[in-house]
């Protein structure tokens, strides 16, 4: 479906792991597309925050989860 476009427009986080988005985007790199990436690192949860805030937020989400709950009965 890429091989026949001129442009792609992704929502992708470069700095993230493997995805399917981001394979997509890098193919249509590869062959020339124009790529529009609507991605702003602002969107991260995590943007402008200290390790001491992720770090917090994390457990915060860990301990919310369901799988520490199931865990802990």
């Amino acid at each position: 479906m890429i091989d026949t476009c001129d442009t792609l427009i992704c929502y992708v986080d470069e700095k993230k792991s493997k995805s399917g988005a981001k394979t997509a985007m890098k193919y249509a790199q590869k062959i020339g597309l124009k790529i529009i990436n609507l991605w702003r690192e602002e969107d991260s949860v995590f943007f402008g925050k200290t390790k001491e805030e992720i770090d917090l937020l994390l457990k915060e989400w860990l301990l919310n989860t369901d799988i520490v709950k199931k865990s802990n009965n």
